[in-house]
């Protein structure tokens, strides 16, 4: 099974990808930025905000492709500065309470469109 997963409750996708793709039974996100659902636009403040922002629209998308944070497998977060992965780790831990799927963390000098962070998952979506 094959599937581009759709949701107006999440970002839409602003280039040429999709809102995640579900494989078989795990579900694979694109790289995701702080973006409001409601205006379509990058939503910028501090770090924390960011990343609240994405975990929130994670579980957009987590949803519609019948899954859920219990059931995240691999997590890669990207930051523009490390230093900024303590306040990452606790609004990530507020999301993620019980299961704790396999994470890396990395910096890069730039991300697109200015962001400060970026996180890509893979979750299980089996029973």
């Amino acid at each position: 099974m094959y599937k581009i997963i759709s949701t107006d409750k999440a970002p839409l996708p602003q280039a040429s990808y999709s809102q995640g793709v579900v494989a078989g039974d795990f579900y694979f996100s694109p790289g995701l930025i702080a973006i409001d659902p409601v205006t379509q636009e990058l939503k910028f403040g501090s770090i924390e905000e960011e990343i609240t922002t994405i975990m929130t629209n994670l579980g957009a998308y987590l949803e519609a492709a019948g899954s859920g944070y219990d059931k995240l497998v691999k997590a890669n977060i990207t930051l523009t500065d490390l230093k900024d992965s303590p306040v990452v780790d606790k609004v990530y831990a507020e999301f993620i309470k019980e299961n704790r799927p396999g994470r890396m963390i990395v910096e890069v000098p730039k991300m697109a469109g200015g962001a400060h962070v970026c996180l890509e998952v893979v979750a299980y979506c089996g029973e």
